[in-house]
């Protein structure tokens, strides 16, 4: 507004001087007219010319008729050198505005460019979110020891020390096994359920049979151990030597939501001509590839029923 006011005053006093100057031309210019004839008049005597009425009347309506042409082409001078000035100032501005434009255009560019990298980081931000609450809701476990002991009929069916889950023939003497230490690795409680055990060739299946037991299930709170035994007669476990078996668990989380986990059980080596503990068989199994999933409707997309994590 300043800016305005100070611009508007300077027109004003230039508007002023021009007025002034165009009169102090017109009237030297009058000054001229009226004189010049008085000192042809004057000086006429020595030269051979005559100044008449009539001539001077031309003279003076000649003069006359001048001074208008000549404000007239005063202001248009003064006219065109300010439209020209207009002009000059108007192309500034466009310049300017263009500039300010592209300036605009840029920082519109920048700001969509720092929106999308600010979205991105929010949903990467988001998902990650997820996954914690997913991991934190998802239960899971390890194996972290492994036996072989062998157990009477009332050590696995009457009175069982650890749940344990018959997988094959047995004839009610001495039972060998496969005892694996289940720890859980979740942020709280999980009950785990033994599912089935298949053979990596699929000729073989272990399913879940017990006696003696009136649970099905390992309650674990969070980073505490369980055991489980898997037994049979000997001579079943004679021919699993370099079987590899994938192990399925039902597992329910501390607001039993239901999931899935698995693993690769490789038996290496399992008898008694080894060096071993009393009442233990050597073993030497190799376990790797664990998986977690949450349990879903079969489907095209869920055809075994879980959404394995990737």
């Amino acid at each position: 507004m300043i800016k305005k006011e100070k611009t508007s005053n300077d027109n004003l006093e230039k508007k002023k001087d021009f007025i002034i100057c165009t009169g102090v031309v017109v009237i030297l210019l009058v000054v001229v007219m009226i004189v010049t004839p008085i000192i042809v008049h004057v000086k006429s005597g020595k030269v051979c010319s005559k100044i008449t009425a009539d001539g001077l009347l031309d003279y003076l309506g000649n003069c006359l008729a001048a001074i208008p042409t000549i404000i007239l082409a005063l202001v248009t001078i003064w006219q065109t050198n300010r439209a020209n000035k207009i002009a000059e100032e108007a192309n500034q501005c466009a310049l300017e505005s263009e500039e300010i434009a592209k300036n605009a255009i840029k920082l519109s560019e920048y700001s969509i460019n720092q929106t999308d990298i600010s979205n991105n980081i929010s949903k990467r931000l988001l998902e990650l979110e997820e996954n914690r609450q997913n991991l934190d809701m998802r239960p899971s476990f390890v194996v972290t020891k492994w036996r072989a002991p062998i157990k009477g009929f009332n050590s696995v069916c009457i009175n069982p020390d650890c749940l344990s889950i018959q997988v094959g023939e047995y004839t009610d003497g001495e039972a060998w096994g496969i005892e694996l230490e289940l720890y859980n690795i979740s942020n709280g409680f999980e009950s785990i359920c033994f599912n089935e055990a298949k053979n990596i060739n699929g000729q073989e299946k272990w399913t879940n049979c017990m006696l003696g037991l009136s649970s099905r299930k390992i309650e674990l709170p969070a980073l505490k151990k369980e055991r489980i035994y898997f037994y049979a007669d000997k001579s079943f476990w004679e021919e699993k030597e370099s079987n590899t078996f994938i192990v399925d668990f039902y597992i329910r989380n501390r607001i039993d939501v239901p999931y899935r986990e698995k693993f690769e059980m490789m038996i290496m080596s399992m008898n008694d001509k080894i060096v071993h503990k009393d009442k233990e068989v050597y073993l030497h199994l190799e376990i790797q590839n664990y998986s977690v999933g949450k349990v879903r409707n079969k489907c095209s997309e869920y055809p075994d029923g879980v959404e394995w994590d990737k």
